[in-house]
């Protein structure tokens, strides 16, 4: 047996290099693992972010034209069962979006997008109970009496839109696994989940139930206030300029001439001009890629969107803050306002991007309350991984709590981009082009005036 000086056979030494061999190719072979898992994962992100996109770009769309423009085409049920929209539920056609597929190539990686429109059932059995057991007690009546003449708030299967997106990462010609994201549109003309058509209709019920003609029973409206760029101490509108950022949410601040830190006003008017006005700047003191609009940076804080110290700031904080929280008022209400007991909503239309141009999730709070006492009466608090990098319309909707405001008071709307939003935002308003507003459910005969 032929031996070295350091005393390894031959045999031992061909051993030594078989087991190092086999543990250089199981570690090999755990980078490839790897390798494929990581890219597995970046293809995923891409086509999400894709996905998130193609959403993102569909939300200004109107409702009532939030449908397809044409059946989707063989090539998507061919290419993954998957891309088939949701079982059960009927597409919407007739409106302006397009099924595909669109071709795209982002970050290395291409593949198709598939678009689909359907109507979705919502069904309301608690809400149903809750209305059928109020009428009851105001009615004097029975719940089965009034479950006999108000069956269900929410019939038939066109309550609201699904809007879903898929997209399928094609590589060497060959489709791959989709990845599949929807959202849910409702739509604002409607106060509660319901069709326009088969709404709630209580005076049948007051009838059945009570006999005879019945009472009027009070119906619903709704009303729209323009977010303008003019101090809350004006009655009306004042044209636009450039300027500064306002202090606009400090605490305690009223709707007086020369008060700092008083709100800016909301407008039942829509504003006046023309698609092509000059869009004004009113954070010229912020310097960002696109000037134009307000600037709201990120706060120095993040929590809750209705936390005392999220709702306005002190004096000594203004400096800082008052770029991360914008207020307006309505005027002074000229008689009785009341929002409805109950199945109240609101809707916050608002023209936004990201402040450099930029692709960053962003975070929003939006807080209505009464001006007078501060008390709130809804919310949204609103993320998107992906925020809008061009002007865009989001609509951000919130339960609307009961309300009645005496002649004289006023309603708030707060802004906030909180500290963990991804990026600093603009808003766009007080423009013909760019009608940030707040649509309110309010009562019949006790409108805003």
């Amino acid at each position: 047996m032929i031996r070295r000086q350091d005393g390894m056979t031959l045999v031992e030494i061909l051993v030594t290099i078989l087991v190092l061999s086999i543990g250089t190719l199981a570690t090999l072979g755990s980078f490839t693992a790897f390798s494929a898992a990581a890219r597995d994962s970046q293809v995923r992100a891409v086509l999400v972010s894709v996905g998130q996109q193609q959403i993102e770009a569909l939300r200004p769309v109107a409702y009532a034209q939030l449908a397809l423009t044409g059946p989707p085409p063989a090539q998507a049920a061919v290419e993954a069962a998957r891309t088939s929209p949701a079982s059960g539920e009927p597409l919407v056609s007739g409106g302006v979006v397009d099924p595909g597929p669109d071709s795209f190539t982002y970050q290395g990686i291409s593949g198709r997008i598939y678009r689909y429109v359907t109507w979705r059932a919502q069904a309301c059995p608690a809400v149903t109970a809750k209305v059928q057991t109020q009428l009851a007690t105001d009615l004097g009546s029975t719940s089965a009496a009034v479950a006999a003449a108000l069956p269900d708030l929410c019939p038939g299967t066109t309550h609201t839109k699904r809007l879903t997106v898929v997209v399928v990462p094609v590589v060497a010609g060959k489709a791959g696994v989709p990845v599949r994201l929807s959202t849910i549109a409702t739509d604002p003309a409607a106060a509660l989940p319901v069709t326009a058509t088969a709404g709630l209709q209580l005076q049948p019920v007051v009838q059945a139930v009570a006999g005879g003609a019945g009472a009027p029973v009070p119906t619903v409206t709704q009303q729209a206030f323009q977010l303008t760029d003019t101090r809350c101490d004006a009655s009306v509108r004042a044209t636009p300029a450039d300027h500064a950022t306002h202090s606009s949410a400090l605490a305690s601040a009223a709707c007086t001439t020369g008060v700092s830190g008083r709100p800016d006003l909301m407008t039942l008017a829509p504003i006046p001009g023309a698609a092509g006005d000059p869009v004004r700047d009113f954070s010229t003191d912020v310097t960002r890629t696109a000037a134009g609009g307000l600037a709201m940076t990120r706060d120095d804080r993040a929590g809750s969107c209705t936390a005392a110290s999220a709702l306005d700031y002190t004096a000594a904080e203004s400096a800082q803050r008052r770029y991360s929280l914008h207020s307006w008022a309505t005027p002074p209400a000229a008689a009785l306002f009341q929002t409805p007991a109950s199945g109240g909503r609101a809707v916050v239309s608002l023209w936004t991007r990201t402040a450099d141009g930029g692709s960053h999730p962003g975070r929003l709070c939006v807080v209505l309350r009464r001006m007078s006492t501060g008390a709130v009466l809804g919310y949204a608090d609103f993320a998107l991984t992906r925020w809008p990098t061009e002007a865009t319309e989001l609509s951000l909707g919130f339960d609307l709590g009961g309300a009645t405001l005496a002649a004289g008071e006023r309603l708030l709307v707060s802004l906030r981009v909180p500290k963990d939003s991804g990026a600093d935002l603009d808003l766009l308003y007080d423009h013909a082009a760019y009608q940030s507003r707040v649509t309110l459910t309010t009562t019949t005969g006790k409108e805003f005036q």
